[in-house]
């Protein structure tokens, strides 16, 4: 009965629309947008944030997806090597767990590179708008006025 009716899904692309993580619409007005940074220095700050998250997040992607492909090789170099039969099939069912979740890692991969490219977009303009030479002294003033503004947009709500 399961069988059944995972089959349907593997048949048909019923994901393919389906995003896991931020859309851009999200990123852009939600995340990073105009309310959410209070101050241009405020979204350029949340947009470092943001990415240092997705940099993180695709190291970490890559180390995994590394390490599954060397348990999937082991695997395989460990079926060629058994010759009783529910070994090799315990074994083939391991290496059919592993690749499926190799697919979910690489698909999430996908994903960050895509919200890691909007947020670079993001940083670049938002680089521009701050456009000052950001000494120490620059960057403390700027730091000033969002946390200045943050505090009264938070006592009128």
């Amino acid at each position: 009965m399961a069988d059944g009716f995972l089959k349907i899904f593997e048949d048909q692309d019923f994901f393919e629309d389906l995003t896991t993580r931020h859309t851009k619409f999200q990123l852009e007005n939600f995340v990073i947008g105009q309310d959410q940074g209070v101050t241009t220095w405020g979204r350029y700050k949340q947009v470092l944030r943001e990415l240092n998250t997705r940099v993180r997040n695709l190291k970490e992607s890559r180390y995994r997806i590394k390490k599954l492909d060397i348990k999937i090789r082991k695997l395989e170099k460990q079926l060629s090597e058994t010759t009783d039969k529910l070994d090799k099939e315990d074994i083939l069912l391991d290496i059919e767990n592993e690749k499926y979740n190799a697919g979910l890692m690489n698909r999430d991969e996908e994903e960050v590179i895509r919200e890691g490219e909007v947020l670079n977009n993001a940083y670049l303009h938002l680089k521009n708008e701050v456009n000052k030479e950001l000494t120490d002294k620059t960057k403390d003033q700027l730091e000033e006025e969002y946390w200045v503004e943050k505090l009264k947009q938070d006592l009128q709500n």
